[in-house]
Protein backbone atom coordinates (compact mmCIF):
# COMPACT_ATOMS: atom_id res chain seq x y z
CA UNK A 1 0.00 0.00 0.00
CA UNK A 2 2.85 2.34 1.12
CA UNK A 3 4.79 1.38 -2.34
CA UNK A 4 1.49 2.40 -4.45
CA UNK A 5 1.12 5.40 -2.26
CA UNK A 6 4.98 6.68 -3.30
CA UNK A 7 4.43 5.74 -6.85
CA UNK A 8 1.51 7.99 -7.13
CA UNK A 9 3.27 10.54 -5.27
CA UNK A 10 5.94 10.46 -7.49
CA UNK A 11 3.87 10.45 -10.63
CA UNK A 12 2.10 13.77 -9.68
CA UNK A 13 5.16 15.37 -9.16
CA UNK A 14 6.34 14.71 -12.53
CA UNK A 15 3.04 15.62 -13.84
CA UNK A 16 3.18 18.89 -12.13
CA UNK A 17 6.79 19.33 -12.57
CA UNK A 18 6.28 18.95 -16.21
CA UNK A 19 3.32 20.87 -16.75
CA UNK A 20 5.73 23.72 -14.87
CA UNK A 21 8.30 23.43 -17.73
CA UNK A 22 5.66 23.51 -20.22
CA UNK A 23 4.11 26.80 -19.01
CA UNK A 24 7.96 28.37 -18.44
CA UNK A 25 8.87 27.23 -22.30
CA UNK A 26 5.46 28.57 -23.76
CA UNK A 27 6.91 32.15 -21.70
CA UNK A 28 10.03 31.96 -23.41
CA UNK A 29 8.90 31.15 -26.53
CA UNK A 30 6.67 33.96 -26.62
CA UNK A 31 8.49 36.77 -28.05
CA UNK A 32 10.80 34.31 -30.07
CA UNK A 33 7.84 33.30 -32.05
CA UNK A 34 6.59 36.87 -32.35
CA UNK A 35 10.10 38.17 -33.27
CA UNK A 36 9.94 35.59 -35.67
CA UNK A 37 6.53 36.18 -37.04
CA UNK A 38 7.52 39.79 -37.36
CA UNK A 39 10.48 39.60 -39.86
CA UNK A 40 9.09 37.10 -42.18
CA UNK A 41 5.94 39.80 -42.26
CA UNK A 42 8.63 42.56 -42.78
CA UNK A 43 11.05 40.30 -45.42
CA UNK A 44 8.56 38.68 -47.59
CA UNK A 45 5.12 40.87 -47.56
CA UNK A 46 6.58 44.52 -46.77
CA UNK A 47 3.75 46.78 -45.67
CA UNK A 48 4.17 50.54 -45.47
CA UNK A 49 1.72 51.93 -42.65
CA UNK A 50 -0.73 54.90 -44.28
CA UNK A 51 -0.37 56.81 -41.14
CA UNK A 52 3.16 57.64 -41.00
CA UNK A 53 4.81 55.89 -44.16
CA UNK A 54 6.82 54.14 -42.65
CA UNK A 55 7.30 50.26 -43.17
CA UNK A 56 6.02 48.32 -39.93
CA UNK A 57 7.96 46.32 -38.56
CA UNK A 58 5.81 45.51 -35.55
CA UNK A 59 2.75 43.49 -36.72
CA UNK A 60 0.64 43.25 -33.56
CA UNK A 61 -1.74 45.94 -35.34
CA UNK A 62 -1.46 44.74 -38.76
CA UNK A 63 -2.04 47.39 -40.45
CA UNK A 64 -0.70 50.20 -38.36
CA UNK A 65 2.53 50.51 -36.87
CA UNK A 66 2.72 50.26 -32.85
CA UNK A 67 3.53 53.85 -32.60
CA UNK A 68 0.83 55.23 -34.87
CA UNK A 69 -1.50 52.80 -32.64
CA UNK A 70 -0.38 54.04 -29.57
CA UNK A 71 -0.82 57.78 -30.74
CA UNK A 72 -4.28 57.36 -31.20
CA UNK A 73 -6.32 60.38 -29.45
CA UNK A 74 -8.94 60.67 -27.47
CA UNK A 75 -11.94 63.60 -28.33
CA UNK A 76 -10.44 66.52 -26.89
CA UNK A 77 -11.34 68.73 -24.56
CA UNK A 78 -13.59 70.19 -23.67
CA UNK A 79 -16.45 68.49 -25.64
CA UNK A 80 -19.91 68.94 -25.69
CA UNK A 81 -21.76 66.11 -23.47
CA UNK A 82 -24.14 65.52 -26.37
CA UNK A 83 -22.52 65.22 -29.31
CA UNK A 84 -18.49 65.27 -28.21
CA UNK A 85 -18.24 68.10 -30.23
CA UNK A 86 -15.00 70.11 -29.27
CA UNK A 87 -15.71 72.96 -27.84
CA UNK A 88 -13.83 76.56 -27.47
CA UNK A 89 -14.48 76.78 -24.17
CA UNK A 90 -15.89 75.44 -21.15
CA UNK A 91 -18.14 77.99 -20.17
CA UNK A 92 -20.85 75.56 -21.89
CA UNK A 93 -21.75 72.24 -21.56
CA UNK A 94 -23.04 71.95 -25.34
CA UNK A 95 -22.57 72.80 -28.46
CA UNK A 96 -24.70 75.29 -30.70
CA UNK A 97 -25.58 72.68 -33.37
CA UNK A 98 -26.95 70.39 -30.20
CA UNK A 99 -28.90 73.69 -28.84
CA UNK A 100 -30.80 74.42 -32.31
CA UNK A 101 -31.77 71.03 -33.54
CA UNK A 102 -33.68 68.65 -32.13
CA UNK A 103 -32.07 65.33 -31.08
CA UNK A 104 -33.86 62.21 -30.70
CA UNK A 105 -30.55 60.93 -28.86
CA UNK A 106 -29.77 61.23 -25.55
CA UNK A 107 -25.95 61.56 -26.50
CA UNK A 108 -23.22 59.78 -27.89
CA UNK A 109 -19.74 58.70 -27.41
CA UNK A 110 -16.90 58.08 -29.39
CA UNK A 111 -13.48 56.07 -29.09
CA UNK A 112 -11.56 58.45 -30.06
CA UNK A 113 -10.49 61.68 -32.98
CA UNK A 114 -11.03 61.07 -36.40
CA UNK A 115 -7.21 61.12 -37.52
CA UNK A 116 -4.33 59.54 -37.81
CA UNK A 117 -3.96 56.44 -37.39
CA UNK A 118 -7.90 55.35 -36.27
CA UNK A 119 -8.83 57.16 -39.24
CA UNK A 120 -6.85 55.12 -41.69
CA UNK A 121 -8.16 52.10 -39.52
CA UNK A 122 -11.57 52.82 -40.18
CA UNK A 123 -10.68 53.77 -44.29
CA UNK A 124 -8.99 50.09 -44.34
CA UNK A 125 -12.33 48.57 -42.92
CA UNK A 126 -14.70 50.03 -44.66
CA UNK A 127 -12.92 50.56 -47.86
CA UNK A 128 -10.23 48.05 -48.92
CA UNK A 129 -12.26 44.70 -47.68
CA UNK A 130 -10.28 44.37 -44.36
CA UNK A 131 -12.62 42.50 -42.87
CA UNK A 132 -10.82 41.30 -39.69
CA UNK A 133 -10.26 44.80 -38.31
CA UNK A 134 -13.57 44.91 -36.56
CA UNK A 135 -12.67 42.78 -33.30
CA UNK A 136 -9.91 45.25 -33.31
CA UNK A 137 -12.18 48.50 -33.58
CA UNK A 138 -14.40 47.13 -31.39
CA UNK A 139 -12.21 46.67 -28.39
CA UNK A 140 -10.57 50.42 -29.03
CA UNK A 141 -13.77 51.10 -28.16
CA UNK A 142 -14.43 49.01 -24.98
CA UNK A 143 -10.46 50.06 -23.73
CA UNK A 144 -11.75 53.71 -24.73
CA UNK A 145 -15.85 54.41 -24.14
CA UNK A 146 -16.92 55.11 -20.93
CA UNK A 147 -19.20 52.16 -20.39
CA UNK A 148 -21.72 53.99 -18.50
CA UNK A 149 -22.85 54.18 -22.30
CA UNK A 150 -23.59 50.47 -21.61
CA UNK A 151 -25.77 50.68 -18.56
CA UNK A 152 -29.67 50.01 -18.67
CA UNK A 153 -29.66 49.34 -22.41
CA UNK A 154 -31.60 46.32 -23.95
CA UNK A 155 -30.59 46.24 -27.58
CA UNK A 156 -27.93 47.13 -29.42
CA UNK A 157 -28.40 48.16 -33.07
CA UNK A 158 -26.14 48.71 -35.89
CA UNK A 159 -26.86 51.77 -38.30
CA UNK A 160 -27.71 49.97 -41.10
CA UNK A 161 -26.64 49.95 -45.37
CA UNK A 162 -28.93 50.57 -48.09
CA UNK A 163 -29.12 47.33 -50.15
CA UNK A 164 -26.38 48.79 -52.86
CA UNK A 165 -23.91 49.71 -50.57
CA UNK A 166 -23.98 46.49 -48.69
CA UNK A 167 -23.55 44.67 -51.90
CA UNK A 168 -20.67 46.70 -52.97
CA UNK A 169 -19.22 46.46 -49.57
CA UNK A 170 -20.10 42.57 -49.45
CA UNK A 171 -21.16 43.22 -45.29
CA UNK A 172 -22.53 45.86 -42.72
CA UNK A 173 -19.10 47.41 -40.90
CA UNK A 174 -21.12 48.26 -37.86
CA UNK A 175 -22.90 45.30 -37.78
CA UNK A 176 -20.08 43.05 -37.46
CA UNK A 177 -19.11 45.83 -34.41
CA UNK A 178 -22.26 45.73 -32.73
CA UNK A 179 -22.30 41.73 -32.97
CA UNK A 180 -18.75 42.03 -31.50
CA UNK A 181 -19.92 44.30 -28.68
CA UNK A 182 -22.48 41.89 -28.15
CA UNK A 183 -20.83 39.15 -27.37
CA UNK A 184 -18.11 40.82 -24.99
CA UNK A 185 -20.98 43.05 -22.99
CA UNK A 186 -23.72 40.77 -22.33
CA UNK A 187 -26.35 42.69 -24.25
CA UNK A 188 -28.63 41.60 -27.57
CA UNK A 189 -27.71 43.09 -30.86
CA UNK A 190 -30.76 43.19 -33.48
CA UNK A 191 -30.67 44.84 -36.80
CA UNK A 192 -33.76 46.14 -35.91
CA UNK A 193 -33.74 49.24 -38.35
CA UNK A 194 -33.36 49.34 -42.11
CA UNK A 195 -33.03 51.98 -44.94
CA UNK A 196 -35.52 52.15 -47.23
CA UNK A 197 -34.58 54.28 -49.83
CA UNK A 198 -31.14 55.03 -51.46
CA UNK A 199 -29.31 58.28 -50.84
CA UNK A 200 -26.05 60.10 -51.92
CA UNK A 201 -22.94 59.29 -49.65
CA UNK A 202 -22.69 61.29 -46.84
CA UNK A 203 -19.03 61.59 -46.86
CA UNK A 204 -19.28 63.25 -50.49
CA UNK A 205 -21.85 65.82 -49.48
CA UNK A 206 -21.47 69.42 -47.98
CA UNK A 207 -22.55 69.87 -43.98
CA UNK A 208 -25.98 71.25 -45.09
CA UNK A 209 -26.61 68.63 -47.30
CA UNK A 210 -25.43 65.75 -45.07
CA UNK A 211 -27.87 67.50 -42.87
CA UNK A 212 -31.04 66.80 -44.83
CA UNK A 213 -30.12 63.63 -46.78
CA UNK A 214 -31.07 60.85 -45.31
CA UNK A 215 -34.68 62.83 -44.09
CA UNK A 216 -37.00 59.53 -44.44
CA UNK A 217 -34.72 56.93 -44.95
CA UNK A 218 -34.96 54.33 -42.03
CA UNK A 219 -37.60 52.38 -40.91
CA UNK A 220 -38.30 49.63 -38.24
CA UNK A 221 -38.35 46.33 -39.90
CA UNK A 222 -42.06 44.48 -39.56
CA UNK A 223 -40.81 41.73 -37.27
CA UNK A 224 -39.42 43.53 -34.74
CA UNK A 225 -41.93 46.71 -34.44
CA UNK A 226 -42.75 45.14 -30.89
CA UNK A 227 -39.28 44.54 -29.80
CA UNK A 228 -38.78 48.63 -29.56
CA UNK A 229 -41.35 50.26 -27.67
CA UNK A 230 -40.12 50.99 -23.88
CA UNK A 231 -36.51 50.31 -24.85
CA UNK A 232 -33.12 51.46 -24.25
CA UNK A 233 -31.70 51.28 -27.43
CA UNK A 234 -27.85 51.89 -28.32
CA UNK A 235 -27.06 52.90 -31.78
CA UNK A 236 -23.76 51.95 -33.14
CA UNK A 237 -21.91 53.55 -36.14
CA UNK A 238 -18.17 54.25 -37.26
CA UNK A 239 -17.78 57.94 -37.36
CA UNK A 240 -20.00 60.74 -36.41
CA UNK A 241 -19.66 63.54 -38.32
CA UNK A 242 -22.80 65.87 -38.14
CA UNK A 243 -24.96 63.84 -36.17
CA UNK A 244 -27.45 63.22 -39.20
CA UNK A 245 -27.11 59.39 -39.47
CA UNK A 246 -27.45 58.91 -35.69
CA UNK A 247 -30.14 61.15 -35.01
CA UNK A 248 -32.45 60.13 -38.11
CA UNK A 249 -32.15 56.19 -36.72
CA UNK A 250 -32.60 57.43 -33.25
CA UNK A 251 -35.75 59.47 -35.00
CA UNK A 252 -37.18 56.37 -36.18
CA UNK A 253 -36.52 54.58 -33.20
CA UNK A 254 -38.31 57.14 -30.57
CA UNK A 255 -41.16 57.30 -33.02
CA UNK A 256 -41.60 53.41 -32.87
CA UNK A 257 -41.48 53.92 -29.05
CA UNK A 258 -37.90 53.49 -27.57
CA UNK A 259 -37.63 54.70 -24.47
CA UNK A 260 -34.12 56.13 -24.88
CA UNK A 261 -31.55 55.87 -27.42
CA UNK A 262 -27.88 56.63 -26.94
CA UNK A 263 -25.03 55.79 -29.61
CA UNK A 264 -21.35 55.10 -29.72
CA UNK A 265 -18.30 55.46 -33.00
CA UNK A 266 -15.42 54.39 -33.57
CA UNK A 267 -14.33 57.70 -33.87
CA UNK A 268 -15.57 61.54 -33.99
CA UNK A 269 -14.80 64.29 -36.52
CA UNK A 270 -12.76 66.87 -34.73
Amino acid sequence: MNGLRTIKTFLKTCKETAARGIEAAARFLKPIKKILRDGLLSLFFPSICPSCKRYIKDFTHVYICEKCFNDIKPVPDPHCEICQKPLDTGATLTCRECRDRKNYFSYTMAAGAYQGALKEMIHFYKFNKKKRLYKMLSEIMLDNIHHEVFEGIDIIVPAPLSRKSLEEREYNQTELIASYLSYKLGIPAANLVIKTKETERQSSLEREKRLTNLKGAFDIKKEFIDKVEGRNILVVDDVYTTGSTINEIARTLVLAGAEEVRAVTVARAV
